[in-house]
């Protein structure tokens, strides 16, 4: 397979403040697409490398160019086996980012539970009397519905977890549902079916032109939008959430540490080479 090679996605910077459950995300989101970065730099530095000790072991003059350039116009076997492995790389990642929205949105239901344990006042909500014993107050009774809830949820699909939200008064908000819905649905595929589309998906994602046993195959336009969408569902949720429930808000923590690879763009000093 060949593919361009991935672009280093900007990391969404993270709002001055917010909840504790959207501080624990974006910590972790820019953690992988620092990853994600270190990669592509690793990549681009390591042909950029040898071609200028070839030339230089060869005594060939110097030839004007930097990692990106020459990935463009002489890819080395590093890039070329990351372009062969593209569909496999934006895999691992995609399912990273959408398991941590999926996180970030249990850890918001489970923040605005705690202020309103009323929201799951339920007919259908039943404990056995050994169970309710177990507890030695109101507290900490609470505490446990609202972890047996927050454990089922988190293995509910977007759309049937943001009906439940939905339904109880929580908005879930998103800039485009349908495509956030797509784009969980192809995180099931890539982890439960090595990436062939099944009926499942086709059920959740009505509007595909994808065939049954078809690789749902990615590309980095698709990858970046989708880190985008979701960053801005986890954004736009917080806000109104804080705004509605009250929910404690806490200062932003310090984005981590960038890899130590730098921007692959930067000319390594070969030209003194």
């Amino acid at each position: 397979m060949s593919a361009k090679l991935p672009n280093k996605s900007k990391i969404h910077s993270r709002p001055p403040s917010g909840t504790a459950a959207a501080n624990i995300y974006y910590d972790s989101t820019e953690r992988d697409m620092g990853f994600f970065g270190f990669i592509l730099d690793l990549t681009l530095k390591l042909d950029f490398v040898a071609f200028v000790g070839k030339r230089a072991l060869d005594h060939q003059p110097w030839e004007d160019s930097d990692p990106v350039s020459l990935a463009s116009s002489k890819p080395g076997k590093y890039t070329k086996y990351l372009r062969e492995n593209s569909q496999l790389f934006l895999e691992l990642f995609l399912v990273r980012m959408v398991g941590n929205f999926q996180k970030y949105l249990v850890d918001i239901l489970r923040e605005i539970l705690r202020k309103e344990p009323a929201i799951l006042k339920s007919k259908d909500s039943s404990l056995t009397l050994e169970t309710i014993l177990e507890f030695s107050s109101m507290d900490e009774l609470t505490r446990h519905i609202i972890e047996r809830k927050m454990s089922n949820l988190a293995y509910n699909g977007f759309s049937e977890l943001r009906a439940w939200a939905t339904e109880r008064g929580i908005a879930i908000k998103s800039l485009d549902e349908q495509k956030i819905a797509e784009v969980v649905a192809t995180r099931n595929l890539i982890v439960h079916n090595r990436s062939l589309v099944d009926e499942k998906y086709l059920k959740s994602v009505q509007e595909s032109v994808l065939q049954l046993g078809q690789v749902r195959a990615l590309d980095v336009d698709y990858f970046d939008e989708s880190v985008d969408l979701l960053n801005d569902s986890v954004e736009q949720t917080d806000n109104t959430a804080i705004e509605k429930f009250g929910l404690d808000v806490v200062p932003m923590a310090t984005p981590p540490d960038s890899a130590p690879s730098g921007d692959a763009s930067e000319n390594e000093g070969g030209q003194n080479s």
